[in-house]
């Protein structure tokens, strides 16, 4: 049987630039509405998120997409790693999707910072957050480092990609089904 690849993941914006996202990816979590798929067979219907705060819109180069509801996703994490130059005791962790507010944690296993909302988007979600250490005399030219995890909350909207009907009983050879999202 001839399987179909999904895999995307687009994001839009300034370099540098975090105020606002707009985001598509495949739902490819093990949790998630794919079931942690990213091949799909003749019939299938792949799932897409997109994590927007700015207003957009979607097409298909075949087929239909449909949007089938707003998603609360609990799975993000990244990793921290970090060293301060003496001097320097704030830094800003740009998170790739959107948290919603309340929903980041940090668990630091080495190193002590606080941690606050850092931008801010048009919707209330953070972009990013920052974590400052505590300040240290002047004469103090130790290079400080942080390592642990954050952990995030983020809503999408879930995208549901259907294929033409002629694809029910098999896929054409380089069958490919585009989904557009741009920012209106």
């Amino acid at each position: 049987m001839t399987k179909m690849t999904a895999s995307a993941v687009v994001s839009f914006g300034s370099s540098g630039d975090t105020s606002e996202v707009l985001t598509a990816e495949l739902d490819s979590r093990e949790t998630g509405m794919n079931a942690g798929k990213s091949s799909f067979g003749a019939g299938d219907t792949p799932v897409f998120l997109v994590y927007a705060s700015v207003p957009y819109d979607w097409r298909v180069s075949q087929g239909s997409a449909t949007v089938i509801g707003q998603r609360e996703i609990s799975e993000h994490e990244a990793d921290v790693v970090v060293a301060l130059q003496p001097g320097e005791n704030t830094t800003e962790i740009s998170l790739d999707k959107p948290a919603v507010e309340g929903g980041v944690t940090l668990a630091l296993e080495y190193g002590d910072a606080a941690m606050s909302p850092g931008k801010v988007l048009s919707d209330g979600r953070l972009s990013s957050v920052v974590l400052t250490l505590p300040t240290l005399p002047e004469w103090d030219k130790r290079v400080r480092w942080l390592v642990g995890r954050l952990t995030w909350q983020s809503s999408a909207v879930a995208i549901q990609v259907t294929p033409p009907a002629e694809w029910k009983n098999g896929l054409p050879k380089n069958a490919r089904i585009v989904l557009m999202v741009t920012g209106t």
